[in-house]
């Protein structure tokens, strides 16, 4: 009682500010030393529920969310006055309540308290009956389900079934209370619907929530409607309610639906479903029977599940059986067997496999072999082992299988097979074999790119696929590159040589060429030489940057007069492309990196006048001055590639000068120009000049 007091002692100061009208200043970052004032803590069950009314309505959300977390020391009292502020007419206030109302409920449902688990409980229930919102007493319901213990939760829950605006939520709660009395109440609910020919849309309300509890109650009365062909969707809806039960009462009606002659798909699935649900409430034999029953359906997906099922049964016959369904002409539900019986080691399975493998036929032995290299797993000589042999084997069927896995599996013992098939088996023989090639020559290519470089070449001289083709050259240039890079750490020079020999090369991808780039200038060659070589200008100066509004975007702010091109002020740095296509990458320079512009000059000389293509690439926008007179503008949102726009110009001999101006508004921000006569071919000029 001692602390009771001191806490009414400090309340009414909080109080007073709580109910001030008046906005309250605007929210400042207290300094550190400073504590936020808190709302004293009372000791258990000393909280009445007119000081935490004030609390929870108080106009400062310190207050009102230290309330929310010492809501529970109100105990079953407080649930009258949570109950009144869920309608409040302020958001935060009746938001506040709700987390009240559920800090009492879980502090209530501790084990430890069955008092005041029970006292809670009836609180809540004789609050739902008191005048107010729907939403409100819907929020009640939710929360009774949870604190509600035993039977008579259950009861006052069930009694809302009746309510129309409640049903819903009375629905929800008994769906999601653990006691065995939910469902059985629901079972009442849909009995008693069904016999007063109640809407469709009560009784639907009453099976969806049976099926989600997921359990045997209302099994009777689901077999009920499910048999009853008056209400097809009413039907299907109870069917699929029992097949999430595993009902041992539904095993006769699920047996004889999927033994019919042709039940739909949807049928059979919920079918498998029971099934499953059947099997993990330990009535294996009724799951297996129904899961036999389905492997000859239409439906390959319905098979397939049934296998799958099967997969998991035990039993003497299943090998058996899995092993019959590698036959089947769909390769999802041969698949399924593998699978099942990859999972099923042992001496049966083992001994079904043999069997089958002496006595089958050409794609049953194919489908074997698939399976011995799964369980091979991770002893890729053991898989290469099996593979080789089926390689060489007389089964055309059993060949086609073992090159798709040599593909998935490649090994260097392949190689020589494989490039006998290419040479002499049929069509569709030589193209898997390409295929498996190629995986060949990938996984050479990390053991020894000059080995894996050579195989790609022979494999795109040979083939005439196309597709083939391509991906060897690729595969080719890639190896190259791998084999240019090991010998760096020898021979430098050499590898130098063997980079630029790549870079070079006619048709050689981007990504390989750039890479080689890379490496080249880690060995401290000049890339940038490459661009100038194709009329890239690669030394400019970088000037300021600026917001992309400053100015509007065919204007700049220098003067251009007088004997130097541009009158640079203070700040301008020179920059050096080292890029194999001259690209400048702007946003790695520059700030700030979005809805920005920067300008850049340059300064070139003609040896002779003569017509003159300017040819560049921008991301984002581009205006060019050339001699202080705009020459080029192109304000548009775009990635670059080289050479996107082009300039023809006619240019006297002697210096010139570039004043271009990039913007950028978000992403990539690159740039780059180059210089060329009309046909194409770079032009010889002199430096950029400092």
């Amino acid at each position: 009682m001692e602390s009771g007091a001191a806490l009414r002692i400090l309340l009414p100061p909080i109080l007073v500010a709580a109910a001030c009208h008046a906005p309250p200043p605007p929210p400042q970052e207290p300094p550190e030393e400073i504590e936020v004032p808190l709302v004293p803590e009372p000791s258990p069950f000393d909280l009445p529920g007119q000081e935490l009314r004030s609390w929870i309505s108080s106009g400062h959300g310190h207050i009102r969310e230290q309330a929310v977390e010492l809501a529970w020391k109100a105990g079953p009292d407080g649930v009258a006055t949570v109950a009144d502020l869920l309608d409040d007419e302020r958001p935060e206030v009746a938001r506040a309540a709700e987390r009240a109302l559920w800090t009492l409920v879980h502090h209530a449902a501790d084990p430890s308290s069955p008092r005041r688990r029970r006292e809670t409980a009836a609180a809540i229930a004789a609050e739902i009956h008191r005048p107010r919102s729907l939403a409100a007493r819907e929020k009640l319901l939710a929360a009774l389900a949870v604190a509600g213990p035993g039977r008579s939760a259950v009861a006052e829950v069930a009694a809302w079934l009746d309510h129309p605006g409640l049903r819903p939520a009375a629905l929800r709660a008994l769906e999601r209370m653990p006691q065995p009395e939910a469902g059985e109440a629901l079972a009442a609910a849909l009995a008693r619907a069904t016999a007063e020919g109640a809407a469709a849309e009560t009784r639907l309300g009453l099976i969806l929530a049976l099926g989600g509890r997921q359990d045997a109650a209302g099994a009777r009365e689901l077999l009920a409607v499910a048999g009853d062909g008056s209400e097809p969707e009413l039907a299907r809806a109870a069917r699929r309610a029992l097949a999430r039960s595993g009902a041992a009462e539904a095993a006769a009606a699920f047996l004889a639906l999927a033994s019919a002659d042709s039940p739909s798909p949807a049928a059979a699935l919920d079918s498998l479903r029971w099934a499953q649900a059947a099997a993990a409430r330990g009535r294996e034999r009724d799951a297996r029977a129904v899961e036999e029953a389905l492997l000859h359906h239409s439906a390959a997906s319905v098979r397939a599940g049934a296998v799958a099922g099967l997969a998991e049964r035990p039993g003497e016959e299943i090998p058996g059986l899995l092993v019959a369904a590698l036959d089947d002409p769909d390769p999802a539900v041969r698949a399924a067997a593998r699978s099942g019986l990859a999972a099923r080691p042992g001496r049966l399975t083992d001994k079904a496999l043999e069997r089958a493998y002496r006595d089958g036929d050409d794609a049953r032995r194919a489908e074997i072999l698939r399976l011995r290299v799964e369980r091979d797993g991770a002893d890729r000589a053991a898989a290469a082992d099996r593979i080789a042999a089926a390689l060489a084997s007389w089964g055309p069927i059993e060949r086609l299988a073992a090159l798709e896995l040599a593909a998935l599996r490649p090994a260097e013992p392949f190689v020589p097979l494989l490039e006998r098939t290419r040479d002499r088996g049929t069509p569709e023989e030589r193209a898997a074999a390409e295929k498996a090639l190629l995986a060949c020559a990938e996984r050479r290519a990390g053991e020894d790119p000059q080995a894996a470089r050579e195989l790609y070449s022979s494999l795109a001289e040979q083939t005439e696929d196309p597709a083939v083709a391509a991906a060897a050259r690729a595969g080719a240039f890639r190896a190259w590159l791998a084999a240019a890079v090991v010998s760096a750490a020898e021979d430098p020079t050499a590898a130098a040589a063997e980079l630029d020999a790549i870079i070079r090369a006619e048709g050689v991808p981007a990504a390989v060429r750039r890479a080689a780039g890379a490496r080249l200038a880690a060995l401290g060659e000049d890339i940038g030489a490459y661009a100038r070589e194709a009329g890239f200008l690669t030394h400019w100066w970088l000037g300021p940057v600026e917001a992309r509004d400053v100015r509007p975007f065919l204007e700049h702010p220098f003067s251009i007069d007088g004997p130097d091109p541009l009158a640079r002020p203070q700040g301008w740095r020179a920059i050096d492309v080292a890029d194999l296509d001259g690209i400048l990458d702007l946003r790695a320079l520059c700030e700030p990196k979005e809805e920005a512009a920067v300008y850049l000059w340059t300064r070139f000389e003609l040896p002779a006048g003569q017509p003159v293509l300017l040819q560049l690439g921008s991301d984002d926008g581009v205006v060019v001055w050339l001699d202080n007179e705009l020459v080029h503008r192109n304000e548009v949102m775009r990635a670059l590639t080289p050479d996107q726009d082009r300039v023809p110009l006619q240019l006297a001999a002697g210096p010139h000068s570039l004043l271009v101006k990039v913007t950028q508004g978000g992403g990539g921000w690159e740039f780059c120009l180059r210089l060329t006569d009309p046909a194409g071919r770079p032009l010889a000029l002199a430096p950029a000049g400092s």
